[in-house]
């Protein structure tokens, strides 16, 4: 930290106020290399911001780390924003940017395709819900599928299918316990940025895709 500040020596630099910012006082005098994944991209972050700028770009802070660290670099850069900086983050991880991003452009084959909130996204391309069900027999299946529901089996062998309105789960729900179909749980939830994007791009996501997203 304090070579990095040598290099703007027009600025006085907090190196204290930084380590603090992206928790890492308890750990200011260990080595670079004895560090953690996790803890390299949290100093990597307090690095960019020896210069005091306004505007910061982050590549991708949180990839290759296991949840924990991901989360802990998450309170960095929220803490980032309540410090009035703006933060543009590309990650390919639709769950960090549904979380942190106020804006966020969704960029396939190098064009903008959509931007706006995460909400926004969700609301404007997703208007459905998504009923998850845990079944003891296949009645529940032949149900829905004769209801015209395009009913599909996840890979926790539980039944999905896109809903329209909360009317439409209960005659789904009503329907199968006259037809007596053993329903052992059910789940309702609107859907989340990550099927907005492969609707609107059509593409998997996965560890180091090409496909980047840019959230401000």
């Amino acid at each position: 930290m304090q070579y990095y500040s040598r290099l703007f020596c027009n600025k006085k630099v907090d190196i204290d106020g930084l380590i603090e910012l992206v928790n890492l006082k308890d750990r200011a005098k260990e080595q670079y290399m004895k560090l953690s994944g996790g803890l390299k991209q949290r100093l990597g972050i307090a690095i960019a911001l020896v210069n005091d700028p306004e505007v910061v770009f982050l590549d991708e802070p949180t990839t290759g780390l296991d949840p924990r660290a991901r989360r802990e670099v998450w309170e960095v850069l929220l803490g980032l924003k309540k410090h009035g900086k703006t933060v543009f983050l590309t990650t390919h991880y639709m769950e960090e940017a549904e979380l942190l991003a106020d804006t966020v452009s969704i960029i396939s084959k190098g064009k903008i395709i959509a931007m706006d909130s995460p909400v926004q996204l969700i609301e404007t391309n997703a208007d459905y819900l998504i009923l998850t069900l845990q079944c003891g027999d296949e009645k529940a299946f032949e149900v829905a599928g004769k209801m015209g529901l395009d009913p599909q089996i996840n890979s926790h062998r539980n039944i999905n299918m896109k809903v329209e309105r909360m009317d439409d789960i209960r005659k789904i729900l009503n329907a199968m316990e006259d037809a007596g179909a053993s329903l052992l749980s059910m789940d309702v939830r609107k859907p989340n940025l990550e099927q907005v994007f492969l609707k609107l791009t059509g593409e998997a996501l996965h560890e180091g895709a090409s496909v980047n997203k840019e959230a401000e």
